[in-house]
C-alpha cells in the first residue's frame, strides 16, 4: 500500500511539473517583440479651444499595443485604432483647459511600456509643435 501511494504522489508531481514547463514555453513564445515609437504626426497642432485630434505613431511592433494613456489636464485617449502591425491611430479629446506642456503617451503591452513625448504650445504660439520621442522602455 505505502508504494501505491507514492506512485500516485509521483505522477501527480510529474504532470504538474509537465505543466508548468509547458506553461512558462508557451508564455516564452507568445511574448511579442519590443515596440518603438518613431514618429508622430501631425507634428503642428495647438490647444486652446475645444477639438479632437488622430495622431498617428509610427515604429515598430505597435500592434502588440493593447492600450494607450496620457495623464495630461484637460486631455484624454477616446479611441485608439491598429491598421498595421507599425502603425497606431489614438484619437484625442482636447478640452480648452488643456495647458502647453508635454504630453506624454503611455502605449503599453502585457509585458512592456513606451513613452513617447509631444511638446504643445498654446493656439496662440506661432511657433511649430514637432513630436520628441522620449526614452523607451
Amino acid at each position: 500500500m505505502p508504494t501505491t501511494r507514492f506512485t500516485f504522489f509521483a505522477r501527480t508531481a510529474s504532470v504538474v511539473l509537465s505543466a508548468m514547463v509547458f506553461s512558462v514555453a508557451l508564455t516564452a513564445q507568445t511574448r511579442p517583440a519590443p515596440m518603438k515609437v518613431n514618429q508622430i504626426e501631425p507634428a503642428n497642432w495647438h490647444i486652446g479651444e475645444e477639438h479632437q485630434i488622430v495622431l498617428r505613431l509610427s515604429g515598430e511592433h505597435l500592434a502588440s499595443a493593447v492600450g494607450v494613456k496620457v495623464k495630461h489636464k484637460g486631455i484624454r485617449v477616446t479611441n485608439v485604432q491598429h491598421p498595421d502591425d507599425d502603425h497606431l491611430l489614438v484619437t484625442l479629446r482636447i478640452s480648452p483647459k488643456a495647458e502647453p506642456g508635454t504630453l506624454m503617451l503611455q502605449v503599453f503591452t502585457r509585458f512592456m511600456t513606451t513613452f513617447a513625448g509631444l511638446p504643445m504650445r498654446d493656439g496662440d504660439d506661432p511657433s511649430a509643435v514637432h513630436a520628441e520621442l522620449a526614452a523607451t522602455k
